[in-house]
């Protein structure tokens, strides 16, 4: 996730259920594949912890997050911004995960999987309380394609 200003954009998503070693590897790929990615915020739930006693002497901006309310109440906090239309992700046409990611954030909280939900909240709320991930505005560029802004409201 990054920010300009008031919008956020979701700039890349591994979606998949992964046991340790290979949550490492993709820990490390994606911060490879984004090097101006200076936070990553893990929660510290599950092996969250151990990710980052493991990486932390390979990868910073590690980040633990601890949630201190429930994902409903988080997706509540975080749901204007996503009515206002200030939330953008990348154009379903260069990324065949977005219609997933759609799916189970529109599903929410009767999907089958909320992981997507979740992490969307947890940024969103971080953007609220950090300066942490602004985009410069020379990362929008033609290879970087974001459909407008989500259109959906959340019904609970």
């Amino acid at each position: 996730w990054g920010k300009i200003g008031a919008d956020k954009y979701l700039i890349d998503q591994v979606r998949a259920r992964m046991d340790f070693p290979t949550t490492i590897r993709a820990v490390k790929s994606l911060t490879d594949k984004h090097p101006d990615a200076f936070a990553k915020i893990v929660e510290e739930k599950a092996n969250g912890a151990a990710l980052i006693a493991t990486l932390k002497n390979e990868i910073s901006g590690l980040i633990p997050v601890n949630p201190q309310t429930s994902k409903e109440m988080r997706i509540m906090a975080v749901s204007p911004e996503i009515e206002s239309g200030n939330v953008y992700l990348p154009d379903p046409a260069s990324c065949s995960w977005v219609s997933e990611f759609i799916d189970e954030v529109v599903q929410f909280p009767k999907a089958k999987h909320d992981d997507c939900a979740d992490c969307m909240s947890m940024a969103l709320l971080r953007f609220q309380t950090s300066r942490v991930g602004r985009l410069t505005d020379d990362y929008l560029t033609p290879s970087r394609t974001f459909a407008g802004g989500l259109d959906f409201e959340l019904e609970w």
